[in-house]
């Protein structure tokens, strides 16, 4: 399974990230494919394996709450990826996550649909 993993940060610089790196190798170990998809930390520069950049983190109280540009370009990352399935992990602070898991709902809607009309 192409399992895409998103977090705050994609450099090891905590506990959700020891969690995702351990759980990347845990998924791969039992024969899925992973991608971890977040920000590089300002503080820390070691990425985790399979690390797929955001850039470099920002801190933004609107952002929060409404970033039509962050959403399209995760969702798009994780369409190029063609995620089966997607864990989230620790990104309350940085994504505007009503915005995110509506749009990937329906982007997956809409690929299960297309899946399902060519069957």
């Amino acid at each position: 399974m192409r399992i895409a993993q998103l977090n705050n940060f994609i450099t090891l610089n905590g506990g959700s990230e020891t969690v995702m790196q351990n759980l990347t190798v845990l998924l791969e170990q039992h024969g899925h494919v992973v991608r971890n998809i977040g920000f590089h930390s300002l503080h820390n520069d070691q990425l985790m394996q399979n690390a797929v950049a955001l850039g470099k983190e920002k801190y933004s109280v609107p952002g929060f709450f409404f970033n039509k540009k962050l959403v399209k370009q995760v969702v798009e990352k994780i369409r190029e990826w063609k995620a089966e399935l997607i864990i989230c992990h620790n990104v309350y602070h940085k994504y505007p996550m009503a915005d995110l898991l509506k749009t990937a709902e329906e982007r997956i809607q809409c690929a299960i649909g297309n899946r399902v009309s060519r069957l």
